[in-house]
């Protein structure tokens, strides 16, 4: 084995450890999904291989990362069920309290509309972070 590749293998595990084998962006863990080692500045780009400029994200993370994908959203549809009055309130949560909160806790929510599934969608690793925030100050 050479030893370029022996310090890639020592890097890439020491990686994987410092992230303790989870998505940095969303939480997955490893025995739930095949995670990649992903360089925070690519190398075509100047990034180097040190540590530093290393992250551990899921296929999903990583393929939204290089412009493939979507991340791993939280999704909400309505279900055609409630009257105008209502649905303004489902609308203004999306739109306006639930990013509200997200600026209250220091976490940047930006929930997405897609019209094409009419959908709202908010990054799973976004809203996690605000559930560990808000449940910190109970």
């Amino acid at each position: 084995m050479s030893k370029t590749t022996q310090a890639y293998k020592i890097t890439n595990m020491a990686v994987r450890e410092r992230c303790e084998n989870r998505c940095a962006n969303c939480g997955v863990e490893e025995h739930e999904a095949v995670l990649d080692v992903h360089h925070i500045v690519p190398r075509g780009q100047g990034g180097s291989n040190l540590m530093s400029n290393q992250t551990v994200l899921c296929r999903r993370c990583h393929d939204a990362a290089h412009g493939k994908k979507m991340a791993p959203t939280v999704q909400s549809a309505s279900t055609g069920m409630m009257d105008s009055e209502t649905f303004e309130l489902y609308r203004q949560f999306w739109r306006n309290i639930l990013p509200q909160m997200g600026e209250m806790c220091n976490v940047p929510i930006q929930p997405i509309y897609v019209g094409e599934d009419q959908c709202w969608h908010v990054a799973e690793a976004d809203m996690r972070l605000l559930m560990g925030s808000i449940e910190m100050r109970v």
